[in-house]
């Protein structure tokens, strides 16, 4: 059995392969660290304030936990597991060994490592019982991590004649441009609107989570995960109900909220009496704008980098949960992502994971991560000139 990991800021995936039959067990976890912050930034933070080894044990945990389910499922035991496979952001790879994340605090970020990692189960994971070999696959900057470099490898984007963009809306938005001859990669500081983060209702895309939503004659239509009870709005529900609040005229182009709402928020749920209804609030549209921003001013500078148009991309890989789930067109009216991209966009879903699955079947596979990272260069947002501008005019929807 090969066990194969995506460690996200937010959730945990794991998908488990039996070597001898090829079939996959599923398992979905969330990240615990978030007690420690929803972002990126925040765990840096935390890790340099003196609490590295209770994020590197939190994570360890997680994973063991998640190993130990996909186990039960299969009747396996730690003996038969061959390998394990690791694709995660630079700074969950940095927790999880146990390393400084100062060079991740500031310019010029210098991570202790962007390589390949072969270690053992029991070095990473801290368990004397289980020996077998363990890869964390390699990172192209500080914040393009190994998640990215095994998308783009899961995607065959390296491979193609074809300009193609990538983009992973997860708690940070990490973005590619180009093909087999040049990758240019950036990370945009949207925040974490996108999966729940900063949104007074905002929750992970667990059961219950409202993930598509209409406003009709005033009355509110949603459908959440799994049936669930309504918990809250993940991040395909909050692009949704931004979209009908403008088209209904609930939120004005500047993302102001009427009279009515501005006070007390939308009511999108109405609660049996003493429970809670669910609300979206003045300051979670505000969040919502700032990520949107940060992720539409990234895909502009990427091409004025890159030198091209937006029109000029053939093909649109929407990675991750987020792009999975989303309606597409309301993304676009709010100005999320370009219109030129409408019949383009493939829906890529996990494919950090999915490139984790890759390369344990592929002999080719450490050669490929190799040559993606040789041919990537990186654009530091932040460092250029135009994006403050870009950012501030790409505010309203």
């Amino acid at each position: 059995m090969k066990i194969c990991i995506d460690i996200g800021t937010t959730t945990i995936a794991i998908s488990a392969i039996d070597s001898r039959t090829n079939l996959r067990i599923e398992e979905t976890i969330l990240n615990e660290q978030r007690f420690f912050g929803v972002d990126v930034i925040s765990r840096i933070k935390a890790s340099m304030e003196g609490s590295g080894l209770m994020l590197q044990s939190l994570i360890q945990k997680n994973l063991l936990k998640g190993i130990d389910s996909i186990l039960r499922k299969s009747g396996s035991t730690k003996n038969d597991v061959e390998s394990i496979t690791i694709a995660a952001n630079t700074t969950m790879v940095h927790l999880l060994l146990g390393y400084s994340c100062e060079g991740l605090s500031a310019y010029p970020f210098q991570p202790v490592t962007l390589d390949t990692l072969t270690l053992t189960a029991n070095e990473v994971l801290g368990l004397e019982d289980f020996s077998c070999p363990l890869i964390i696959l390699p990172a192209i900057s500080a914040f393009v991590g190994g998640d990215i470099t095994s998308g783009l490898y899961a995607t065959n984007m390296d491979q193609s004649d074809k300009l193609s963009f990538f983009l992973d809306l997860g708690t940070n938005g990490e973005m590619a441009l180009g093909n087999k001859d040049r990758v240019l990669t950036t990370s945009t500081a949207a925040g974490p609107a996108f999966e729940g983060g900063n949104i007074k209702y905002g929750i992970a895309a667990i059961k219950g989570a409202i993930y598509q939503l209409e406003i009709k004659e005033e009355q509110v239509k949603f459908k959440t995960l799994q049936y669930g009870r309504p918990l809250g709005l993940c991040g395909s529900g909050i692009i949704e109900l931004t979209s009908e609040l403008l088209d209904n005229g609930i939120i004005d182009k500047t993302g102001l909220l009427c009279d009515t709402c501005f006070k007390e928020g939308f009511p999108v749920t109405k609660a049996a009496k003493g429970a809670e209804n669910i609300r979206f609030f003045q300051k979670d549209i505000r969040e919502v704008q700032m990520a949107k921003s940060a992720i539409r001013a990234g895909i502009t500078l990427l091409c004025k980098e890159y030198g091209c148009q937006e029109s000029d991309i053939e093909t649109v890989y929407l990675c991750g949960s987020f792009g999975s789930a989303t309606n597409l067109k309301k993304a676009m009216n709010i100005g999320l992502l370009p219109q030129c991209f409408e019949d383009k966009i493939t829906l890529a879903g996990n494919t950090s994971l999915l490139g984790t699955i890759q390369y344990a079947t592929d002999p080719n596979a450490p050669k490929r991560l190799a040559d993606i990272k040789e041919k990537s260069d990186v654009l530091y947002l932040a460092n250029t000139p135009d994006f403050e501008n870009e950012f501030i005019s790409q505010l309203n929807f």
